[in-house]
């Protein structure tokens, strides 16, 4: 954490994906993240070369502060570079409004808690836009639990959760006028 508050470089040895090697990189620490749905903590963090890292702190082996020649300087940290390491490869946007009625949006809130979002409240006709990232491998629970708000939400994107979800409100529609159509 005090590497993180000083912007102290850190050097860092992992086990790879593969979990057959053990790799070492020189990082500028960024963040640090916990996710309640997949139950790790990530670091996030740059190289001097610009490259942005997430390595789960699980196969983290070793930590120790870069070599003083080892820098990254202030200037060369760009936005965009930062704003990429607070996006995970496989995370993808939604976007969503909410209504207030029937306590939908703190009920949305408390349900979408373990996910990194931004929301922005329109006061003027009660509703708030909110963006949620999620993980891809993730869609059809994002589905599931969108789908439980009913009328109280409005999918503004990415177009194929808007497509599934039609889909799924079509054949939730066939089935039920199927039942009151047949005796």
């Amino acid at each position: 954490m005090n590497a993180i508050r000083h912007r102290q470089m850190l050097s860092i040895c992992y086990i790879t994906k593969s979990q057959s090697a053990l790799k070492t990189v020189e990082l500028l620490p960024l963040r640090l993240e916990f996710s309640r749905l997949r139950n790790k903590f990530s670091l996030y963090g740059m190289s001097c070369d610009g490259r942005v890292w997430i390595i789960r702190l699980s196969t983290i082996q070793s930590v120790q502060r870069a070599a003083p020649n080892v820098t990254l300087p202030l200037e060369a940290i760009s936005w965009k570079a930062c704003e990429r390491a607070l996006t995970v490869p496989d995370e993808e946007a939604l976007d969503v409004i909410v209504s207030t009625e029937v306590n939908a949006l703190e009920r949305f809130m408390l349900e979408f808690q373990v996910y990194r979002k931004e929301s922005r409240y329109y006061s003027e006709n009660k509703l708030c836009r909110v963006r949620i990232w999620y993980y891809r491998t993730d869609c059809a629970e994002m589905i599931a639990k969108l789908l439980r708000f009913g009328k109280a939400i409005e999918v503004l994107g990415p177009p194929h959760i808007r497509s599934a979800i039609l889909q799924r409100v079509q054949k939730q529609h066939a089935l039920l006028a199927r039942d009151i159509l047949t005796p």
